[in-house]
This record gives structure tokens, sequence and C-alpha cells, in this order.
């Protein structure tokens, strides 16, 4: 039997939802509109390993997973400050999609 009066929870997850969304929001307005500016495309998918800091429950991993979705990334594998995504763009968006969502940019290795 589940306790539905206790639920644990990262420290990152207490954010309410309506700053969380503004923020995705306006950071996929500036990716948006800076590949409408950028004139270089890249032709394949590169698959990159990203690992970050403060992911601490499913909770924050759900919120990446659709930060990474709005971005057009595929995800193949997701973990605690350990994913591997598709994308087609730059890693420079990924790092701003995370950093976003508050959370610590490590390295995204392409493989």
């Amino acid at each position: 039997m589940v306790n539905k009066h206790f639920t644990m929870f990262c420290a990152f997850c207490t954010v309410p939802k309506s700053k969380i969304s503004l923020v995705v929001f306006f950071l996929l307005s500036d990716i948006i509109m800076g590949e409408a500016n950028h004139t270089e495309r890249m032709e394949s998918t590169m698959t990159y390993n990203v690992k970050t800091e403060g992911m601490g429950c499913p909770r924050c991993m759900a919120k990446v997973t659709k930060a990474m979705e709005a971005l057009g990334a595929e995800v193949k594998r997701m973990e605690l400050n350990d994913f591997t995504v598709a994308y087609e763009g730059a890693p420079e968006a990924i790092r701003s999609a995370i950093e976003a969502l508050g959370f610590r940019f490590i390295s995204a290795e392409a493989e």
C-alpha cells in the first residue's frame, strides 16, 4: 500500500510548474530563433552521451526528457544524471536546455 502523504522528491522538484514552463518556453523560443538564423545544418543525426548533475528523481528525468523531445531530440536512454539522445542540432542546444531547467551540464560526448 502506498502512503499518499509521503512522496520523496529531490529539491529541484519543489520549483513551481509555472516557472518551469516559462523557462522551457523562453529556451525553446531562443533555440528556434537561433536555428532559423543559422545557415549551417548538420546533415546527419548525432548520438550524444550527456552527463549532468541535479537530476535526483524520476520526475527530474521526465522534465529533461520532455525538454529534449521539444528540441527534436530522440531520447535513447535515461538514467539519473546520465542519458543518451539522438539529435541533429549542435550539442550547445542540449546544454542550454539542461541549464534552463536548473541542472548542471557536465558534458555531451558524441558516440
